[in-house]
């Protein structure tokens, strides 16, 4: 395929995800609009599919790496169970359109050559552009809903859309745009009240300073954390102070051990799973199945793999993650700049995974293309 040709689908995709983020935001729970019609972000995802899966087919692939063999996997593994549990229903095509984009997206990035570092620079900016949208909207929309409901502890999973691109922030050279763009995300993720924000946003940056450290980008990894970490606390007491103490009692001993419901959740899907027989057990009960189980989502990914897709479904999940950490390993052994975001991705993953859901969370549509596009070889930071 020509380069021009090759630009002009780069770019297709790269608006089609702008798209979706204004629809998304447009038509969503995450800025108040929870009765709105989704066609028309669930239309956008289509041309995403659409686009991703077409420049797949014409390009010529002579092997595929571990991660996408395991995406390949699950994606397979969807599609037989809900075949085979006859669940053709809503959510499962959701659960094949959303595996299958995963795959093509991480396919599409992670191949993304012949178009010259111009170009990947631009990508960078455009990921940047779209944090920025997901900024002015976290903000708008909180000091909208406090307005409207007359208090101040509004919880928003908008936080988890801005530090999704924390990673990219840290890849540009200018220190001075690495620090007012990381302040910004904490403001957005403490302003919002996300505990599991709150805890993610502190592990990735863990990862960061210790992957530097390996990279030997800086002297003193751990110290350099608890540093920034000291600064970011002070500046989370501040935001609690003004709120009123919300944060602090978020993270109160009682809250904690509420967990927002998922303590109940979690015993009635342990109930649940020692009542089901062994096949069960091993290929689950196909898409939705938590929402009629449990009367919701999980928040667990572990749990919903489980349920939805048996333990043959939760160990193609692992497997995954696994592939996803050995290509991060690879980075790092080999000094490659770009192991700092896939690691901070895998930080961000594996958290979410643990008290939330992620693999079929549209906003994941980000996170497996920055993946893709930072798990080649290594560039130079912009």
């Amino acid at each position: 395929m020509h380069t021009k040709n090759k630009r002009l689908i780069h770019y297709a995709i790269l608006l089609s995800m702008i798209a979706y983020v204004i629809l998304d935001l447009k038509n969503s729970a995450l800025v108040g609009n929870s009765n709105s019609n989704r066609t028309s972000v669930y239309a956008m995802i289509g041309v995403l599919l659409l686009i991703s899966g077409v420049r797949n087919f014409f390009r010529k692939q002579r092997y595929f790496t571990h991660t996408e063999i395991a995406l390949i996997l699950i994606v397979a593994w969807i599609i037989v169970s809900n075949i085979f549990m006859l669940n053709l229903q809503w959510t499962a095509y959701i659960h094949m359109g959303l595996s299958l984009l995963w795959y093509l997206l991480y396919n599409y990035f992670h191949n993304y050559e012949g178009i010259g570092p111009q170009d990947q620079k631009i990508t960078r900016i455009y990921f940047v552009l779209i944090l920025c949208i997901y900024v002015v909207a976290l903000l708008s929309s909180s000091i909208q809903m406090r307005g409207q409901y007359q208090r101040e502890d509004v919880v928003l999973n908008t936080a988890y859309y801005v530090l999704i691109f924390l990673p990219v922030v840290l890849t540009f050279k200018s220190k001075f745009i690495k620090v007012v763009a990381t302040l910004i995300i904490a403001f957005c993720i403490f302003w919002t009240f996300k505990r599991g924000a709150i805890v993610a946003f502190f592990a990735m940056l863990l990862c960061y300073y210790y992957t530097q450290k390996r990279l030997g980008a800086v002297k003193s990894g751990l110290f350099k954390f608890l540093v920034i970490g000291v600064i970011l606390l002070v500046f989370m007491g501040v935001v609690d102070r003004y709120s009123g103490g919300i944060i602090s009692e978020r993270f109160s001993w009682d809250s904690l051990q509420d967990g927002s419901g998922r303590n109940d959740l979690y015993v009635s899907a342990a109930t649940y799973l020692r009542s089901c027989d062994f096949m069960t057990i091993l290929v689950g009960k196909g898409a939705g199945a938590t929402a009629r189980i449990l009367g919701g989502s999980a928040h667990n990914e572990w749990l919903e793999f489980i349920i939805c897709y048996g333990a043959i479904g939760a160990l193609l999940y692992f497997n995954l993650l696994l592939t996803i950490l050995r290509r991060y390993l690879y980075l790092l052994k080999h000094k490659m700049p770009n192991a700092t975001v896939v690691g901070m991705l895998l930080t961000y993953w594996a958290c979410v995974s643990m008290y939330g859901a992620f693999y079929f969370i549209q906003s994941t549509i980000f996170v497996v293309s920055m993946l893709g596009l930072y798990s080649q070889k290594g560039s130079e930071p912009v």
